[in-house]
């Protein structure tokens, strides 16, 4: 688990099969990529926020692949709102309503300020979640390691993730909170681009 002020970074049991998992605790409580997790494992991090299922407000997903949205029937019972560029592609998946939002809407919870950014390449509705000068949660976009979301799959384009690459290469933010494995950086950036050049 890390934490940056009311942001909260879990890692799942089984890295290489399911989606890192962001919590933002800010008067509203806000789950991102609730992955493919059980409901024990969402206690056991939501206990750690101080919080319970019944506290939680949104659900949002970075994009539509299963390892990052399975886990939504665990809060269809609660009738929370989820959001999505995709919504309601990834709505007709999981059987559950899903909100559409649009680039560039900045979405404040409490404090907090986020900038909803369209970052395709690994999957046409893929999304970042940027908070200036401080960090960007952005699924499956790019990794820590420099490695860079999988665009063979339905959706995907070398040029669109070099696009998005660029994109927030030009942002300020000292975290990278990726979809999956460590937290990253500004470096991060720059070496999946130059990893870029050579597929």
């Amino acid at each position: 688990m890390w934490r940056s002020e009311e942001v909260w970074f879990f890692q799942p049991r089984e890295p290489v099969f399911d989606s890192n998992t962001i919590i933002i605790d800010d008067e509203e409580l806000v789950i991102i990529d609730p992955g493919t997790e059980s409901r024990e494992y969402f206690n056991e991090i939501l206990g750690e926020t101080g919080n319970s299922f019944n506290d939680v407000d949104i659900v949002f997903y970075t994009h539509g692949h299963y390892d990052h949205f399975e886990g939504t029937s665990l809060f269809s019972e609660t009738d929370k709102f989820a959001f999505a560029p995709d919504g309601k592609r990834i709505g007709n998946k999981i059987g559950f309503k899903v909100n559409e939002i649009e680039e560039e809407r900045t979405m404040s919870f409490g404090d907090l300020s986020f900038r909803v950014l369209h970052t395709p390449g690994h999957s046409k509705g893929s999304c970042s979640l940027y908070l200036p000068g401080k960090l960007i949660i952005c699924g499956d976009l790019v990794f820590a390691n420099g490695s860079f979301g999988r665009v063979d799959l339905e959706g995907g384009s070398k040029e669109e993730i070099k696009k998005s690459l660029e994109k927030i290469d030009q942002l300020d933010f000292g975290h990278l909170l990726p979809g999956h494995r460590d937290i990253g950086g500004k470096k991060s950036v720059k070496k999946s681009l130059e990893n870029l050049k050579e597929l």
